[in-house]
């Protein structure tokens, strides 16, 4: 399972990061101006 997650906000974006038990690591942003909502990527 995930074993902490950290999250940064600004006026403009948030990131959330999570890593889990086994090493891997997750990441979720959230850009609140722009063209681009929302992306993620786990490895």
């Amino acid at each position: 399972g995930c074993v902490s997650v950290t999250r940064v906000s600004t006026s403009d974006f948030d990131l959330v990061t999570g890593v889990w038990t086994d090493g891997r690591i997750g990441t979720w942003r959230a850009i609140r101006k722009g063209a681009i909502k929302y992306s993620g990527i786990v490895f």
